[in-house]
């Protein structure tokens, strides 16, 4: 008899929520998703069957697309032991992430080498669950058997007690759980200058392995992320463009001279945004100026450095007097499906699952379009569930665009849980913004 098999990887806060920067907002979902991916295959190669993710989004990786949910639903056929699956799955998963961390090692081998990779081997909790499909036994009732006894499973979780502990060692800065991997500096300039620039290291901070990880995720070069001072500056550079394209030229060039001093770092287009100013234009803010000023001692180049930057300075006060400062807030939304828990259980049929997957995972790909169109910045975009960044100018109708699109993709899907269940809710999807400073 096939079984239904759930695992749910997390925590999600560490993973995610534990930042300074939104770039490790955004490398953390990231590390997740690659988790959940390198799951998802073993357990295809296995000959399981996945319901959710989208077993096509498991097998063709695609940066541009939508994130995969932290949870996976599976039927493993008759014969396949589906304890030991789990636990291939979950090794596979961790396995991800420890591999991700070699690369930081080769990198930075001044780390404190056997503490990161503990840590990392312990950064990643997983839950298990499965449900027998009994003879007579519909999916639904399975698939109900199977989220009580998972809930059940979750609510007796054990606490391990950490592998290492170095009481002499500062705590990570960004959430005080675990003990810095950095090393031991005399001065810490000296873990901001040269290759250390890439860890964006502030004064003092101290980091764990998952925070130098995601530190090193989202400062690569290739990185699809847009910086929350550039978003902010998204309209103001706009109206330059717009009313006098000459100054913003001289700009740009002026700010181009700071990327290779590592002062300043470019950004992507974000599909044709941002080609008028593609840079993290943290330095337009007076008060990110003023930090860069006292940075540039920590540059190869100190008398170059600080030539660029006031040069960037005096136009910069040119231009501040025409336009006004560029508006230091940008919008942080977020977006979830309302009433989705009672709607995926009314499901009937396996099939049910899997078409209702392709459709969130549709609405994932649309809105990471939709913030983008907006002038934003997807964080985190995964099934019914997004995260992202604005200009403050296009939060309300960017939100409404979510709403719409949630509408049409889950009124596919909706005729057929809906019709076969007998239930008439339809999910909505529930938007939030906060108006955050820069800084």
């Amino acid at each position: 008899m096939p079984t239904l098999l759930e695992i749910s990887f997390g925590p999600v806060q560490s993973f995610i929520a534990a930042a300074r920067r939104t770039a490790d907002l955004w490398a953390g979902s990231r590390i997740l998703s690659a988790a959940v991916r390198s799951a998802g295959r073993e357990l295809l190669s296995a000959g399981a069957a996945l319901i959710y993710p989208d077993p096509l989004r498991v097998e063709q990786e695609n940066s541009e697309q939508s994130n995969l949910s932290n949870v996976l639903l599976v039927e493993v056929p008759d014969g396949i032991d589906t304890s030991r699956l789990a636990e291939q799955a979950i090794s596979a998963a961790r396995r991800s992430i420890t591999e991700l961390g070699e690369d930081v090692l080769r990198k930075f081998p001044e780390l404190r080498q056997d503490l990161f990779r503990t840590q990392l081997q312990d950064a990643l909790e997983a839950f298990t669950a499965w449900a027998e499909m009994l003879p007579a036994e519909s999916y639904s009732s399975t698939y109900k058997k199977l989220k009580t006894t998972f809930s059940q499973r979750k609510n007796t979780r054990e606490f391990l007690p950490a592998a290492i502990i170095h009481n002499n060692l500062p705590k990570n800065s960004l959430d005080g759980l675990r003990e810095t991997v950095l090393p031991e500096q005399q001065n810490s300039n000296q873990l901001r200058r040269g290759k250390w620039r890439r860890l964006r290291l502030g004064r003092g901070e101290q980091l764990d392995a998952l925070g130098v990880l995601k530190r090193f995720i989202g400062s690569n070069s290739d990185a699809h992320f847009v910086a929350l001072t550039r978003i902010a500056a998204h309209d103001w550079l706009a109206s330059i463009a717009k009313t006098q394209p000459e100054t913003l030229a001289e700009l740009r060039e002026a700010y181009e001279k700071l990327v290779p001093l590592g002062l300043a770092s470019r950004c992507p287009s974000n599909g044709g945004q941002y080609d008028n100013f593609p840079y993290d234009a943290a330095l337009l803010y007076p008060e990110r100026l003023q930090i860069a000023h006292t940075d540039a001692e920590l540059c190869d180049e100190p008398a170059e450095c600080r030539s660029a930057l006031q040069q960037l300075e005096k136009i910069l006060r040119v231009i501040w007097r025409t336009f006004g400062r560029p508006l230091p807030y940008a919008a942080l939304l977020l977006a979830d499906g309302d009433r989705m828990g009672k709607f995926v259980a009314a499901a009937q049929d396996k099939s049910h699952h899997s078409e209702l997957t392709r459709a969130l995972a549709g609405f994932a790909d649309r809105a990471i379009l939709i913030l983008r169109e907006a002038g934003g910045q997807a964080i985190y975009a995964g099934g019914e569930d997004v995260m992202g960044l604005l200009p403050l100018s296009s939060t309300l109708h960017a939100s409404q665009r979510l709403a719409n699109e949630f509408r049409g993709f889950i009124s596919k899907i909706s005729q057929t849980i809906n019709r076969e269940s007998g239930t008439t809710h339809l999910p909505t999807l529930r938007v939030g913004v906060a108006i955050a400073h820069i800084q």
